[in-house]
């Protein structure tokens, strides 16, 4: 059961999972300001932020599993003990893994911006194990009420909810409701076994994710399925969603003449901090180099690949010539490069691309005009990087 995680995507993970902690023992401490279990609840929470910021992380996780688990046992920690044990099982899980992935702290500024992470396939399966079993125990606890075998239980459920989703759900005919109960009892009984099958792995995580979202959007807090949708975060693999390299129609490209390329090129201003720091994102999370190469936009490759007449309408940050031929500028590069790392970045990509050109180009515009004053000139045209990354790079 192999993943294609990268350090970027797993630190977007790891500050959405410290995110989430950091909220819920605010919350805990807000309510409990003079107890032990508020001050237990202050500590985690700024134990918190280095897991977030990705510096001594994996001991961070250690002591906020400690601190859950005392204020379990003071009764301060408002989420059921379930929730508890796979909170701290995502903490043993991410102190498992190696430290400095791309986008913590402690791997800033390194040579190698890849550094020595990875998601370790032993972990990766174990929470998926985790995952799949604590669903299917659940569904045959379920299987003992009767309201869920006789497919009352969701319409039991929305009587007592509030909100607008809440009232959609009492509006529902009631056949529509059953079907619904017995689909959500199915799923969870049939979790674990369906999750041996490999192409049925992402449509069944999918739509449990879907399951949970709902019922939080519905029920409110609820500290099972948040933790659970934080197990979903830790369990999704990259290869689902694989990059696209396709070039852009319409107003996204400007074909220039000659035979198409097979490989991909990003041309960025070598005097811009920013453009450095996005070129090593890209190395970092193009682990295998397939996708992109790269060259200053002041050498005598982006001369060669763009006509003089082009140059001019470009914009001077980023650039990127697409495997077809197309020249793309702004924030249409941007999003070009995002759809071809894939995983999650993809998935960033295709949100932002929904935003109307003008707007997205004129934020793009915005950030660049203040480039230089934000981020310290770089010595070198070519960022500081390991030896064998500088293959990469033209002229």
């Amino acid at each position: 059961m192999n993943n294609r995680w990268t350090g970027g995507q797993y630190s977007l993970f790891r500050f959405v999972f410290g995110a989430y902690l950091f909220g819920t023992f605010l919350c805990t401490a807000w309510g409990q300001v003079r107890s032990a279990g508020g001050v237990a609840s202050v500590i985690a929470a700024i134990v918190c932020v280095f897991l977030m910021g990705g510096w001594f992380d994996r001991a961070a996780a250690i002591v906020i599993a400690a601190l859950v688990w005392a204020m379990v046992a003071v009764r301060s920690m408002p989420v059921e003990v379930f929730a508890a044990a796979t909170i701290t099982m995502l903490l043993v899980a991410h102190a498992s893994l190696p430290a400095a992935a791309y986008g913590s702290v402690a791997g800033y500024g390194r040579a190698d911006p890849r550094g020595a992470w990875r998601m370790r396939p032993v972990v990766f399966v174990a929470v998926w194990m985790w995952m799949a079993i604590s669903y299917t125990v659940y569904g045959f606890t379920l299987l003992y009420d009767p309201a869920w075998r006789q497919g009352d239980a969701i319409v039991n459920m929305a009587g007592e909810a509030s909100g607008a989703l809440a009232g959609v759900l009492a509006q529902a005919p009631d056949e529509l409701m059953r079907i619904a109960t017995w689909g959500v009892l199915g799923l969870l009984v049939g979790f674990a076994p369906l999750a041996v099958v490999g192409r049925v792995r992402p449509w069944l995580w999918s739509a449990m994710l879907l399951v949970n979202l709902l019922r939080l959007a519905v029920f409110g807090h609820s500290g099972f399925g948040a933790a659970m949708v934080m197990v979903h975060g830790m369990t999704f693999d990259p290869e689902w969603v694989k990059a696209r390299r396709l070039a852009l129609a319409g107003h996204d490209r400007q074909q220039i003449a000659g035979v198409p390329e097979t490989t991909e090129t990003i041309f960025y201003d070598g005097q811009c901090g920013l453009c450095h720091r996005w070129v090593r994102f890209v190395l970092a999370e193009d682990r295998d180099g397939s996708a992109f190469r790269f060259a200053p936009l002041q050498s005598g490759a982006f001369e060669r690949a763009v006509p003089i007449d082009q140059r001019a309408t470009l914009s001077g940050t980023i650039v990127v010539r697409t495997s077809a031929g197309a020249v793309l500028s702004r924030s249409a590069a941007v999003i070009h490069v995002l759809r071809g790392l894939g995983g999650v970045w993809r998935l960033i990509g295709a949100a932002v691309r929904l935003v109307p050109r003008p707007i997205r180009d004129f934020g793009y515009d915005c950030i660049a005009a203040v480039r230089y004053r934000l981020f310290k000139r770089p010595a070198d045209a070519c960022p500081l990087l390991a030896a064998d990354l500088r293959g990469r790079f033209d002229d």
